[in-house]
Order: structure tokens, then C-alpha cells, then sequence
């Protein structure tokens, strides 16, 4: 049997992307929706359009940058031998 706080998970991301993913179905005429105006509930699907978009655009651009950090930090050499201490500035670089 799986944890509970796993099932919760679980619900709680449903119900988090339940709209997104309500946006672009084809569910203008029916349940709920039909009671809208037709005006608002176009803004309200293409809203929520844009909002996924920027969404997966947002995790793509997150996901590059960790992945990019992560290869500079573990896998390259240069900048796994660099320690916090190299990192201050030198004597050379100080105003005179």
C-alpha cells in the first residue's frame, strides 16, 4: 500500500494542474463552462494558456541552467578543483 502522504502528493499536483490542462481541452460548451459568457470563458481558456506555456518554459529554462551548473561543477575539472577560497578576489585586483 502506498503512503499516504504520497496519494496526497499526488492529488494535490492533480488538482494544481487540473486547470492547466482544462485550458486546452475542447470542453467550451459543456458542464461548468456552458454557464460562462462566451467572451470570458475564451479569455479565461487563452489566460491560462499563456500560463502553461510560461510554465514549461520557466522549468525547460531552470532545468538547462541546473544541468549546466551541475556539469560545470562536478564534471569539469577546472571547476572542481577551484575551491570557495580561490574565489576571492586577488591582491592584483585591489584599488590602489
Amino acid at each position: 500500500m502506498k503512503k499516504l502522504s504520497r496519494i496526497s502528493a499526488l492529488a494535490l499536483a492533480l488538482a494544481l494542474a487540473s486547470p492547466l490542462v482544462a485550458a486546452w481541452l475542447p470542453l467550451g460548451g459543456t458542464g461548468l463552462f456552458a454557464q460562462l459568457a462566451p467572451d470570458y470563458r475564451a479569455a479565461w481558456f487563452a489566460s491560462f494558456r499563456q500560463l502553461s506555456i510560461t510554465l514549461a518554459a520557466t522549468l525547460a529554462f531552470a532545468s538547462a541552467i541546473t544541468i549546466g551548473l551541475g556539469y560545470l561543477s562536478i564534471y569539469s575539472r577546472a571547476g572542481a578543483r577551484r575551491s570557495p577560497a580561490s574565489w576571492r578576489p586577488s591582491n592584483r585586483c585591489r584599488p590602489s
